[in-house]
């Protein structure tokens, strides 16, 4: 098969041999300044069936802003993913790209054309945004938990999906309102409906409800019920994003000098450098999508003391007896009082798994940044920061929750929140640079035939 190529106003027509599998060497530079926990997009690139992805090697800086805090350490990470246009098809609900790619349609309009530029996902005008295509099928899949949206949990000022706080402790699987649920395929104990529930009728409902779960039938889905008849169906292609590469460092804050005023002030600075040497093969059309991402390292104001000061019944400390049973060691706390860190949503109750605590941890927070160093606890039970945000920066101390969805593990993502962890108290000092290139080592039949230029054959 030849090609043909225009290089110009009244250029010469270049047929194109046919080739086989040859290298390309795509480099993507990237320049962004972003706030801390965004997903940032910074590097994209389109791939085509057949070809293979040989090496992937991306160096860079990123340094932030100056910091309030010189003991906390921040984390810095930066993933690689592999978008299929059915990936975004599947997560939209439509057949978009695949009516793109078969003729049905002219162009990809997608989630729709946005007017204006757009700086965080560098969405070029009156075009639908790419980026922000893939990069919501990306944290909808792995940044993201069952039934969230990446919308959820969003930066205030640039509209970038946040991740979670990056600290994993008890609450964790902190939910808003009551633990108390009804039970999947639930039926009633009354078997001869005289409107008496006697103990036989209550022991025989146990028997039929323990065997109707041992054999799946309280959640089947049609696919067990075949199964039941030794028909077994093939499973499904799963249409989510691949994980092709991680990188994450830990730095601690170090003394730097700033331009122009020669202040000598704290910052964490990262030179990350990584390569992925594993062939990976592409089955299908789509993008090549490099993300990062800076944590640092925070203590929750809304916590007004240590979980271990709920562990006053016998339930929470998970008797051995009832081991199996997942709602023993779930409580209901009002949010006012306690170490819940406050809410207002369902009347200020949560619902909490204690096993957390015992899994991944607590913080503990016995002093908090005050100028006058006369830490407090006020009347509520709340800890009074009276430092202002300057000195909260010093402990890294924030808000670490969403008042609105009472959820904990997210921040709030506004300025207000960032101004507790950097010296600046307005959007362009509170934020975090990257600078650095991502280069592909791709092998397919994509030849450069313009003129002038060597040709690989």
């Amino acid at each position: 098969m030849s090609g043909t190529r225009l290089t110009g106003a009244g250029a010469a027509v270049r047929s194109a041999p046919a080739s086989g599998r040859v290298g390309r060497h795509p480099k993507h530079r990237y320049y962004v300044r972003t706030p801390p926990w965004c997903i940032q997009p910074l590097a994209i690139a389109p791939v085509l069936p057949g070809e293979t992805l040989e090496n992937v090697h991306v160096e860079g800086r990123t340094v932030t802003d100056p910091l309030g805090s010189k003991l906390l350490g921040w984390h810095c990470e930066m993933h690689l993913f592999y978008v299929k246009h059915r990936d975004i098809d599947y997560y939209r609900g439509a057949t978009s790209w695949q009516d793109v790619m078969l003729g049905h349609t002219a162009s990809y309009t997608g989630a729709g054309t946005v007017a204006g530029g757009g700086k965080a996902t560098y969405r070029l005008n009156g075009r639908p945004d790419m980026i922000k295509e893939c990069l919501d099928v990306v944290v909808a899949r792995w940044f993201r938990d069952e039934g969230e949206l990446p919308a959820t949990f969003v930066g205030a000022t640039n509209g970038l999906p946040l991740s979670k706080l990056g600290v994993q402790d008890w609450t964790d699987s902190i939910v808003s309102g009551s633990k108390v649920s009804a039970p999947t395929g639930d039926f009633a104990v009354d078997l001869d409906a005289s409107g008496v529930i006697k103990a036989s009728e209550i022991e025989r409902s146990m028997e039929m409800w323990e065997w109707l779960k041992a054999n799946n039938w309280t959640d089947m889905v049609y696919e067990d019920f075949l199964a039941t008849y030794g028909v077994r169906q093939a499973k499904a292609r799963e249409h989510f994003p691949g994980l092709l590469r991680s990188y994450r460092s830990w730095t601690y804050p170090t003394n730097t000098v700033t331009q122009g005023t020669g202040a000598v002030s704290s910052a964490c600075v990262w030179s990350p450098e990584f390569s992925a040497n594993k062939a990976r093969f592409f089955s299908e059309p789509g993008f090549l999508l490099l993300v990062g991402i800076t944590k640092p390292k925070v203590y929750r104001r809304r916590q007004p003391g240590a979980a271990v000061n709920m562990l006053d019944t016998a339930y929470v400390w998970l008797p051995a007896v009832l081991r199996n049973d997942p709602d023993t060691s779930l409580i209901e706390q009002s949010s006012i009082s306690g170490a819940i860190p406050t809410t207002t949503i369902n009347g200020g109750i949560v619902s909490v798994d204690m096993r957390d605590l015992f899994l991944y941890g607590d913080q503990f927070l016995a002093a908090t940044p005050s100028v006058t160093g006369g830490d407090s606890v006020a009347a509520s039970g709340s800890w009074t920061v009276n430092g202002g945000a300057t000195q909260s920066a010093r402990f890294g101390v924030i808000d670490g929750g969403v008042d609105t969805t009472a959820r904990f593990d997210y921040p709030k993502g506004t300025l207000a929140e960032r101004t507790d962890l950097f010296v600046g108290t307005v959007n362009e000092t509170t934020l975090v640079e990257w600078e650095g290139v991502c280069q592909f080592h791709v092998r397919g039949t994509i030849v450069d035939m313009t003129p002038g230029q060597p040709v690989r054959a």
